[in-house]
């Protein structure tokens, strides 16, 4: 090559196809090499697969949940606008309609807005009577998203008034699966919540706000019965071009004194605010997200130091191979270009092994995430993903190969060729180089294994907590009346739910029913202002806020929550005769500690198919329930009787015998024989719902435990080598301590010492480095403390152990080195 290239291009120079010819020279060469060492290669390669899948694969997440943009135009000037009340601790909520016609009239930096309320509308006339997710909403919906109807029209101003003209927007899918896609759709009515609705436009494709919405109907809100102490609708806008989050939430502040002021009553220190639909949808599942990249960052990291520690391991034997080549005239940079190229060849098939466990791992993932992680469906090895695998791969290359590939090259060629077996070359640089390798692995095993024991004994203190009700062998449904004939009809709406339950009780296998508005952890509630009859009446808009549960006479016997005192609400509880209302113990504790509160009369602002306007005396004291959630303290609550509401929206709970057969076609058939036109929705196990609120934190706590059992493991493994390849660097000197009289325990102790310097300095460096860290978990924790004492103490002693048991193993094998075995060494 060198005299082809003195006559074409001149001395030293090579030609492009000639430095190609020795590329692929050198890549046959590492192509060869490795297959001589396929115990090397196999090990790197799949430890590094191994590495590169996971993080492949909780990038996929990551990028569907969180980098993906929203599947909307210009989705950074989409906020969403809630009610916050900084004195009651609470977080964004929904705000009323007249609140938002405000925001719409005053806030310039808001181009439009609109408002929805989620709910499910019952289709009948087509077949079976369903439920179909939908929304009631105000104007104006489809023109914040920038997507203009595929047919038709959006719901108007003018249609969205009390008594206004009953029309609905359908879903692009709706209409496709339902209407079979046909063109002269608009104009025709189909049956919703019991009454006619005309079809007036189709959504585009795709669109299905809020919550996988496919029916969209004004919200004839009487503003009169129902104003602006009537919270009930999320609010989604858009910012105008030329403004900014931070200026229209300024703006929203100054309307919020503004509206205090003119409406004291209902608007007191109540504050409308604002944030960006990105942060509204992702919510808390960011952070916990990049805790777990970063965690599995980690584990790349510690996989990289492995086969970097190998490839030292290899490079002290190649030592006289690259010398040779050395003096036989390679340069420098051929040395290296030869040892990158080995590094490229197993970064590569672990690249590609890693894709494939990534594609594994993926659905996986998909399986074992909670429902509660937003966009799952975006979630996919896409070639965002491979992408990011493909610069992992280069990573990794850099990473793991070219430290060894550097030490190697540098390597004085009359050191190694003066050498005869006293060791490899560069030892000294190289055990410096290992030992470096070593703290970083033991420091970032030591972080992932805190994160995973915090995680742990939170979700441990999450498991212990008492939800105050018996959640196995209860089937919960729920039923959602229609408009026609219920919503202005109490006593029909009474009548059901009594004969559903009457029925119910019947069938084989049923221990006992209940109803209520809002199960608990069933991510429905309400909440009433408030006023105790037996104490001075607070200025409106600043009475006590109640959680409100509306029930049957079988609720609490249903779900085994015990009565303290008084009596339940019974069937005799009916409209006309005076109102009964059971407690909560916490509400007794916060306002009636020193005395009785049966007989005691509360007003609460709730009405239903009865009104309002009557108080409710408290007949019962119920222990109390986390209805809320798991991680909240149970709330004062008030249990008022269904029978004297007449809601129309109930959720039924069916405890079952022990070995109770399928009862739910029974039910089925009972409530198709009382109304036909009332399906049932969300059937599940109460079971389900709980385990639906210890999902997040398991789904969590599996994975950082999953990638720190790895993490330890690889470096268990590492440094078991290390110290292997060390004491048979040392196998010499070993002989020689025995010959001249060192017992085995002398040994094992010199080697110990020799591996336990680097796994101390590495712990102690990730104490630090957990502490620091833990504080990012601290959203993620409960009854945990970052810094928890108990986990810290009990993660270093299990790291502490296996550290000892990794370099035990290779120093009892040299303890029984026999000497004239180890003088034949040289």
């Amino acid at each position: 090559y060198m005299r082809r290239s003195s006559r074409t291009n001149g001395p030293g120079r090579l030609s492009l196809r000639e430095r190609i010819l020795l590329v692929l020279g050198d890549l046959r060469f590492a192509l060869r090499s490795l297959s001589r060492s396929r115990g090397f290669a196999l090990a790197a390669i799949l430890t590094l697969a191994l590495g590169i899948g996971a993080n492949t694969a909780i990038f996929s997440v990551v990028n569907g949940v969180i980098l993906k943009p929203l599947p909307y135009s210009n989705p950074d000037e989409l906020v969403s606008i809630g009610v916050t009340r900084p004195e009651r601790g609470s977080t964004m909520g929904s705000m009323s309609q007249p609140d938002l016609r405000d925001v719409q009239s005053q806030i310039r930096s808001i181009e439009c807005a609109a408002g929805y309320s989620g709910s499910e509308l019952t289709l009948t006339g087509m077949g079976d009577a369903e439920a179909i997710r939908g929304a009631h909403v105000t104007d104006g919906l489809l023109n914040v998203f920038q997507q203009p109807p595929y047919l038709g029209r959006d719901i108007r101003t003018e249609e969205n008034v009390p008594d206004g003209p009953r029309v609905v927007m359908i879903g692009h899918a709706f209409w496709q699966e339902r209407l079979g896609g046909r063109g002269d759709i608009l104009g025709e009515t189909i049956l919703l919540d019991g009454a006619p609705h005309e079809i007036v436009g189709v959504a585009p494709p795709g669109f299905d706000y809020p919550r996988n919405a496919q029916l969209w109907i004004p919200l004839h809100q009487d503003e009169e019965d129902c104003g602006r102490g009537c919270h009930m609708l999320g609010v989604v806008a858009r910012l105008a071009d030329s403004s900014t989050a931070a200026i229209a939430r300024s703006e929203l502040s100054a309307l919020s004194l503004r509206l205090q002021e003119q409406y004291p009553d209902d608007n007191y220190a109540k504050f409308i605010d604002l944030i960006t639909m990105e942060e509204d949808v992702i919510g808390d599942v960011r952070t916990a997200l990049l805790v777990l990249l970063g965690a599995v960052g980690m584990v790349l990291l510690i996989a990289c130091a492995n086969v970097a520690n190998l490839l030292l391991a290899r490079a002290s034997v190649r030592a006289g191979e690259m010398a040779m080549r050395s003096a036989l005239g390679a340069g420098r940079g051929r040395l290296v270009q030869q040892l990158l190229l080995e590094a490229v060849v197993l970064a590569s098939a672990a690249g590609v092994a890693g894709v494939v466990l990534a594609s594994a791992g993926v659905s996986s993932l998909l399986y074992l995430a909670p429902s509660t992680i937003p966009r799952l469906d975006n979630v996919g090895v896409d070639s965002t993903v491979l992408l990011f695998a493909f610069g992992t791969v280069i990573l990794i290359t850099i990473l793991f190969g070219l430290v060894p590939a550097l030490r190697l090259a540098k390597t004085p060629v009359a050191t190694v060729l003066n050498q005869s077996g006293r060791g490899g070359a560069g030892a000294a640089t190289q055990d410096w180089s290992r030992s470096f390798l070593l703290v970083a692995e033991i420091a970032f095993s030591l972080m992932l294994l805190c994160g995973a024991g915090l995680l742990l004994r939170s979700f441990s203190q999450l498991n212990a907590v008492e939800l105050g009700f018996e959640r196995d062998r209860v089937l919960t449904f729920r039923l959602s009346l229609p408009e026609v004939p219920y919503e202005d009809d109490g006593d029909a709406t009474v009548r059901l739910i009594e004969t559903l339950e009457d029925r119910i009780a019947t069938l084989p296998g049923v221990e006992c029913v209940g109803s209520v508005f809002g199960s608990p952890l069933g991510g429905v509630a309400a909440s009433a202002s408030s006023h105790f009859l037996d104490r001075p009446e607070r200025p409106e808009g600043q009475e006590e806020v109640l959680l409100t549960r509306i029930v049957t006479p079988g609720y609490h016997e249903a779900l085994r929550i015990p009565l303290k005192s008084g009596r339940g609400i019974e069937r005799g509880d009916r409209n006309g005769v005076p109102r009964a209302a059971v407690v909560s113990q916490a509400l007794v504790d916060k306002y009636y500690p020193d005395r009785d509160p049966i007989g005691q009369q509360i007003q609460v602002d709730f009405g239903w198919g009865f009104g309002h306007e009557e108080p409710w005396n408290i007949v019962g004291v119920a222990g109390d329930v986390r209805s809320l959630r798991l991680r909240r303290e149970p709330q004062p609550e008030i249990y008022m009787a269904h029978s004297q509401m007449g809601a129309t929206y109930m959720s039924v709970l069916v405890r079952l015998a022990p070995g109770a057969p399928d009862i739910l076609p029974a039910i089925r058939s009972v409530l198709q024989a009382i109304d036909p036109n009332v399906p049932l929705r969300r059937i599940e196990m109460l079971d389900e719902t709980v385990d639906r609120q210890f999902g997040p934190a398991r789904f969590y706590m599996l994975l950082l435990g999953i990638f720190a059992s790895v993490a330890v493991a690889l470096a268990g493994i590492g440094l078991y080598g290390v110290i292997a390849y060390l004491v048979s660097q040392r196998t010499r000197e070993i002989g020689i301590r025995i010959a001249l009289g060192a017992g085995a325990g002398d040994v094992v102790r010199m080697v110990l010492s020799q591996g336990i310097r680097p796994a101390v300095f590495g712990i102690l460096l990730g104490v630090g480095g957990a502490f620091w860290g833990s504080r990012v978990l601290q959203s993620l924790l409960y009854n945990v403390e970052p810094g928890d004492l108990v986990t810290f103490v009990g993660v270093i002693g299990l790291l502490l152990s296996i550290v000892v048991i990794a370099i035990l193993l290779p120093a009892r094998r040299a303890s029984r080195i026999p000497p004239v075995d180890a003088l034949r060494v040289e």
